[in-house]
Parts: C-alpha cells; sequence; structure tokens
C-alpha cells in the first residue's frame, strides 16, 4: 500500500524551534494497515511520526491558526521530506484549520509516551485477557455483552463443554483503559497475555 505526503514549498525552511511540521498523510490504497496495526482511516485523529513511540497521544496547536486537536499515533515514516517528522490525516488538519494548505508548523505536547516500538520483534503491541470459563451459555451470554457494552472486544472459544471468555486484540497503549472497563463489567482483568497481530 501507498503512502503520500502532500506538502507546500512554502515551509520548506521556516520551522520554529520545538515545532513539528505536519503534513497532510494520504493513503492511495484502500485496506492500508498502519504499523500498529489499525487500519488506515482518513476520518480518524490519527498521526504518522518518525520520532514518537507508536500509542504516543499528542495535542497540536496550529501556529497559523491557533487551533488545536488531539491525536493518536498509529504509524511510523521511514521516509521523509527533509525537515518533517509527522503526517496527519485529512480530519487532523480541518481540525487545525490548515486542510487548503496541506501542510503546516505545529506546536505538540505530549500526553501520553506509547508503549509501541517499531521494528521490535520482540513486542507485538497486542494483549488479551482471559476471564474464565463458564458451564452456563447464558451466563456467558450476559458477560459477553457486558464486556462488548463497555467498548472491548471480546471472544467465546468452546473447548471441553465449557466456554471460555476472553478480551482480544488490546493494543499496548489501551491496557489501563481495558482493564478498568473489565471492571466497569463487572469482571477482574487479571494479567495481561501478549498475542500476535492480528492484522499482520
Amino acid at each position: 500500500m501507498k503512502r503520500i505526503l502532500l506538502a507546500a514549498a512554502l515551509l520548506s525552511s521556516s520551522l520554529l524551534f520545538g515545532a513539528e511540521t505536519a503534513s497532510w498523510y494520504i493513503v492511495t490504497e484502500p485496506g492500508y494497515m498502519t504499523r500498529s496495526g489499525t487500519l488506515f482511516s482518513p476520518s480518524s485523529l490519527e498521526a504518522a511520526s518518525s520520532s514518537y513511540p507508536m500509542g504516543s497521544v499528542l495535542e497540536l496547536v496550529s501556529d497559523e491558526t491557533g487551533r488545536s486537536t488531539v491525536v493518536t499515533v498509529t504509524d511510523t515514516l521511514p521516509e521523509l521530506p527533509e525537515g518533517r517528522t509527522l503526517a496527519v490525516t485529512g480530519r487532523t488538519l480541518r481540525e487545525l484549520g490548515l486542510m487548503q494548505k496541506g501542510v503546516g508548523e505545529v506546536e505538540e505536547r505530549t500526553l501520553r509516551v506509547g508503549t509501541i516500538e517499531s521494528g521490535s520483534e520482540e513486542e507485538t503491541g497486542w494483549y488479551m485477557y482471559e476471564l474464565g470459563a463458564y458451564a452456563d451459555s447464558r451466563e456467558c451470554y450476559e458477560a459477553y455483552r457486558s464486556l462488548a457494552e463497555n467498548g472491548l472486544r471480546p471472544y467465546i472459544d468452546n473447548e471441553d463443554g465449557l466456554l471460555y471468555l476472553s478480551v482480544r486484540h488490546v493494543m499496548a497503549f489501551e491496557l489501563e483503559d481495558a482493564e478498568a472497563a473489565i471492571m466497569d463489567a463487572g469482571m477482574t482483568p487479571g494479567p495481561a497475555i501478549m498475542e500476535p497481530n492480528p492484522y499482520i
């Protein structure tokens, strides 16, 4: 899948100290999966970065318009035009008031440092929680529904006459939120277990 950065030549040498140059992040083919394993969406508040680990949450403020938004880093940029270290979606540019230019200088503030390092063979960035076995299908279904209502991705596996409930495909930077949601659903999360990236 191809990725393109649209950039206006006007800003090629006017970086401010401590600022990032954000370019428009466009995918030219459907079905592109980001390096973190999520499906790319131009309507999301996401960014690709060469300087932040995936999962990082950044507040961006446009130097030109004064408008701000919050993005999550979900992809890497191994090849960048000189001086550019951040690419953002069309929705992000609209919220910053930079859609017409496709590029602009932004001040950034780190709200959360990501935990998914690109190129790591040991850290997949994805985890699951095993939540127990059920003999009663109705009880298992109620637990499943409660988990889903709390924004989680529950799964049921049938083995040896028992139903095994789990929450899967939790990204590393979502672990704390996932554990809180599992407890809100009335269950104990237990340890997070690393699983393969579901999109690779």
